[in-house]
């Protein structure tokens, strides 16, 4: 047996090992099963062709036996960085839940039930009120945008905010709770990260807070809204119109690539990110959305309770659609209206990031455990 074909028979045994993981804990569907097979199967045919394997080793120079010390190190190096990354998930994972879990042991449900107690609530049993819906903003060091989203989400009509400040270290909490102040018909609560964990963190805060209090909130929608000023209040109209007439809907997906969508100075750099990302969801996710990453959502309180995340990152995009499909969610998308400015281009997510986000959903995909 042949240097070549050992390392072959070893790479062989690795990729059924990983395939039969992946598939265990659910990371792979019909797609990535038929990529597995045709590997292994690739590679077991190198395996009874010695002409083939010949071949091989020429174009690979494995002429010498001490090629098997290199080539196992670097099979060794390679389990050791996935096993090291999957160590470090972990320990985000864990020190995310520490986090929210003291963020959230901060928050009085007296303070909750007297606040609804102040807010006016027309009693109609079979339409929706402004006063069903409540906004989750998550935010780091928005100061110079936060007043304006809690102005304009109330000036809106609606009572109800979450604001999650995700570790600033400018005046974002301090203005938020001057808004406090300034409402006090309303229910708005501050929680604060003692570190930043970044967007997938503040979205586990916001979805650990609705299991908790969300019932206390007297809602029946939570809605996934931007504190850099991009989103338009306005759409919550279309938000609405749609859920009056179909309330059996969990997810509502926002998208600036249907009918109807608006997006305000869009780059086209940007454009063509958002284009990469909706195929690699399509990919790696197997659901088809026009706009995966738009974070204006809104979703069904009682969907959302069930929805588990575990990514600190922008790639919870992608995890929240894995969950959508897991439970059996009803989403539909709708058009949104999203304005880019120059702060918020600089303050928002770089185009560079796009790649950071591949890495980790392969990543997850098919090694994480």
């Amino acid at each position: 047996m042949s240097l070549l074909t050992v390392i072959i028979a070893t790479a062989s045994i690795l990729f059924i090992i990983i395939g039969r993981d992946a598939y265990k804990r659910g990371k792979i569907n019909v797609f990535h099963g038929f990529i597995f097979i045709l590997g292994i199967g690739v590679i077991w045919y190198s395996l009874y062709n010695p002409d083939f394997l010949e071949r091989l080793g020429k174009i690979f120079g494995l002429g010498r036996w001490s090629d098997i010390i290199v080539y196992s190190s670097i099979l060794f190096l390679v389990y050791l960085f996935f096993e090291s990354n999957n160590q470090i998930m972990k320990s985000e994972y864990i020190i995310t839940k520490l986090v929210s879990n003291e963020s959230i042991s901060h928050i009085d449900s007296d303070y909750i039930h007297s606040k609804v107690k102040l807010i006016p609530k027309e009693w109609k049993p079979t339409q929706i009120s402004k006063e069903d819906f409540m906004f989750h903003v998550k935010g780091l060091n928005e100061s110079h945008t936060i007043g304006k989203v809690i102005d304009d989400i109330i000036w809106a009509g609606f009572s109800k905010i979450l604001i999650v400040n995700d570790g600033s270290t400018d005046e974002m909490a301090d203005i938020v709770k001057d808004k406090i102040k300034e409402y006090p018909d309303k229910l708005i609560v501050l929680i604060n990260h003692l570190i930043n964990r970044r967007h997938g963190g503040g979205n586990k805060t916001g979805i650990q807070f609705f299991r908790k209090f969300g019932e206390d909130c007297d809602i029946k929608y939570v809605v996934f809204y931007d504190a850099d000023d991009q989103m338009n209040i306005s759409d919550m109209t279309v938000f609405m119109t749609y859920l009056q007439e179909f309330q059996h809907v969990d997810v509502i997906q926002g998208s600036r690539f249907i009918e109807g969508w608006k997006a305000y100075n869009i780059p086209l750099k940007r454009k063509i990110i958002l284009w990469g990302a909706k195929l690699l969801t399509r990919i790696m996710n197997g659901m088809y959305l026009t706009d995966p990453h738009n974070g204006y959502k809104c979703f069904r309180l009682q969907a959302l309770q069930q929805i588990n995340i575990t990514t600190d990152t922008t790639a919870y995009a992608n995890e929240l659609i894995d969950e959508y499909q897991r439970l059996g969610l009803k989403v539909v998308e709708l058009p949104v209206h999203i304005k880019y400015s120059d702060y918020s281009l600089w303050k928002g997510q770089k185009n560079w990031n796009a790649l950071n986000i591949l890495k980790e959903l392969i990543y997850r995909k098919l090694f994480y455990r």
